[in-house]
């Protein structure tokens, strides 16, 4: 339960006022409702038209790490099985050795995206202010 301290008080009663529960007014903030706005992703995609190879790399990458995702589990129940049919350590630590390969892709892809979405994410932003920037100077001062 969050506390708050009701509006209208001074500092000294602000300060005893946090034991109290918030009102029912008070937990209802102004509710964000949001709607996708195509003119608005146009104008973005627009900037990010000279990362496309970066924005494919990215979704690749997002892929990959998907396909790791759906593997994580079946590598699990088979060192599961391995466990369970008596296959010996040997073929538990062939799994375990399978299942540590593919975190350590996963890792592996996770930076590699970071890396990328790095270079996207301030190009496009750079790009976005410098076209402000332009615009603003070509505006009059009336």
């Amino acid at each position: 339960m969050r506390f708050a301290a009701p509006p209208g008080r001074g500092a000294a009663d602000r300060l005893t006022a946090w034991s109290e529960p918030m009102s029912r007014e008070e937990l209802h903030e102004e509710e964000f409702k949001s709607r996708l706005d195509p003119a608005l992703w146009r104008r973005i995609l627009a900037h990010a038209r000279p990362y496309r190879g970066w924005l494919a790399a990215m979704g690749l990458l997002g892929v990959a790490m998907a396909a790791c995702d759906v593997v994580l589990p079946r590598v699990t129940g088979l060192i599961i099985d391995e466990a369970m049919n008596e296959g010996g350590a040997a073929a538990v630590r062939a799994r375990v050795f399978q299942y540590l390969g593919v975190v350590a892709a996963m890792a592996i892809l996770v930076w590699v995206f970071i890396v990328v979405a790095g270079k996207i994410a301030p190009g496009v932003a750079y790009d976005m202010r410098r076209e402000a920037f332009a615009h603003l100077q070509e505006l009059s001062f009336s």
